[in-house]
């Protein structure tokens, strides 16, 4: 009897770690690591504890300056996580030694461990109490825009994507971006284009920094890169001006080379572009239906993000004919299925925001392009909890829509041609190079009142905020008119910010 009830209790005991680990391990990993293959698994870890957002916007209330304040996160941000890895990079580290894991990669922005390991390493860390979800980390074909031939795409020496939202009549009063930084993760940049070789970012000797070649210049290879580029500030000099903002800085994190990257490259350009000073990150690639790994890094990567002041512009993507396939609440592109930094009226179903204002495509007539993907987005079965998609209405996506048909902007295979692309890929870098010329006028605007003006201010292509057009296309010269000097202080008085727009 007693060797009967044992058995039964360590299969119970079995049972229940099983359980654990299926609700650790994503359904990608468990099917690698059901292969048997006695080879290492680049895997991504998510820990548990992770930095409370109100402890962030505490310490955010301690300077006036923006600078300060970024710089008071990260060091908090990068303490906290070294203190909460320690028990699990003590196992990680302890199985290094006998060659089972390699690889090891840190993160601060998130709390969060890449490495490579073997099975019986993975199967241990999913039974670790501080680990949250293991994904599997692999090269992964992301969404991007796509070629086009069309002539009609400049009036005269300015493109046509510029003049649709007014930017050149911006330049008339003054503004072209000028000290403001955005970076544009993607596949590089012809770094020699006449158009922006003189205005690249100067921290390092190459203009920004290669992830997937670390040494090499952040070159493209794919012509993606440098056509996101020069739509944010592509400055003329070869005869057409394609940038919104053509006095910005550049940052260029090259994050893919084939059309494909890692999640982890990823992670590794946000924190790089974090903590070296970008003020816009334009972000013009994205995961479609991400497992659970991913999609709550994302999330918690930019929650930490707005924290620092860090604002980014991200294509919705590219997947609107595979609505029968993958309908909404699955429709939009990760990450620009992140709440943004500020809850328009019209969400009333409210919850957490993040750093991300996510952007649609429209044509020159602001017809919705064929392609641009459709929210809602819901929120509701991840840690967060929030945006119920049903019964409630989810989290409205886009905010927002620029050009993204017959878009002329850099080739990267000439230092002084053109290339005319679309999708949703094209329209992200344009609001970024809005929002680079409304920091030039008021560097101080916070990510939430970035938000809201430009959706304020956008020419309204719906009756209400839609999961088409968002709030409508932007409008840069009344955005850019909108905004006052001393928009930051009304503007928190109002709205009472920190305690109404947590990232909770």
């Amino acid at each position: 009897m007693k060797k009967i009830v044992l058995t039964f209790l360590i299969t119970l005991i079995l049972c229940c770690l099983s359980n654990a680990q299926n609700n650790v391990i994503d359904q990608e990993l468990q099917q690698i690591l059901n292969q048997k293959n006695d080879e290492l698994i680049d895997i991504n870890i998510l820990l548990k504890q992770q930095m409370p957002a109100e402890h962030l916007t505490h310490l955010n209330a301690k300077s006036d300056s923006k600078e300060v304040r970024r710089e008071i996160v990260i060091n908090e941000l990068k303490k906290f996580s070294e203190q909460q890895q320690e028990s699990v990079m003590a196992v990680i580290e302890a199985e290094a030694k006998n060659g089972n894991v390699t690889d090891i990669n840190a993160h601060w922005l998130v709390n969060s461990i890449n490495c490579k390991a073997s099975r019986d390493v993975v199967y241990q860390l999913a039974s670790h109490p501080d680990v949250k979800v293991m994904g599997l980390n692999k090269e992964d074909v992301v969404t991007e825009g796509y070629d086009e031939n069309d002539a009609a795409s400049s009036r005269g020496t300015i493109a046509s994507h510029v003049t649709h939202i007014q930017a050149e009549k911006v330049w008339d009063l003054g503004y072209t971006g000028k000290g403001v930084t955005v970076a544009v993760l993607d596949s590089g940049c012809n770094l020699d284009h006449v158009d922006i070789k003189d205005h690249l970012w100067t921290g390092n000797a190459n203009g920004g920094y290669n992830f997937v070649n670390p040494g090499q210049r952040p070159m493209d290879n794919k012509g993606h890169g440098s056509h996101c580029a020069g739509i944010v500030c592509g400055d003329g000099t070869s005869g057409v001006s394609t940038g919104i903002a053509p006095d910005a800085t550049l940052m260029v994190l090259k994050v893919n080379d084939t059309g494909g990257t890692e999640f982890d490259v990823m992670v590794e350009a946000i924190e790089y572009a974090v903590e070296n000073g970008a003020d816009i990150i334009s972000i013009s690639i994205g995961w479609w239906a991400p497992e659970a790994s991913r999609k709550e890094t994302f999330r918690r990567l930019f929650v930490n993000a707005l924290q620092a002041n860090v604002v980014v512009a991200a294509a919705a993507g590219n997947n609107r004919e595979s609505l029968a396939t993958y309908p909404a609440p699955n429709n939009i592109n990760s990450p620009a299925d992140c709440p943004p930094p500020y809850l328009h009226d019209d969400q009333t179903l409210t919850g957490g925001v993040s750093a991300v204002i996510s952007v649609g495509g429209v044509d020159e007539e602001n017809n919705i392009i064929g392609v641009s993907s459709q929210g809602p987005v819901t929120w509701q079965n991840t840690t967060y909890g929030d945006y119920a998609y049903n019964p409630g209405m989810g989290l409205i996506r886009p905010d927002i829509v620029a050009q993204g048909a017959s878009v002329k902007s850099l080739a990267h295979n000439s230092n002084t041609d053109h290339a005319i692309k679309g999708g949703t890929s094209m329209a992200a870098p344009a609001v970024a190079g809005v929002m680079a010329l409304m920091l030039e006028k008021n560097p101080n605007l916070t990510p939430a009142e970035l938000c809201r003006i430009i959706e304020e201010t956008a020419t309204p292509l719906s009756q209400t905020k839609s999961n088409d057009f968002g709030s409508g296309c932007i409008n840069a010269l009344a955005a850019v008119q909108a905004v006052s000097f001393d928009v930051q202080g009304a503007y928190l008085n109002k709205y009472n910010y920190t305690r109404n727009f947590n990232t909770g």
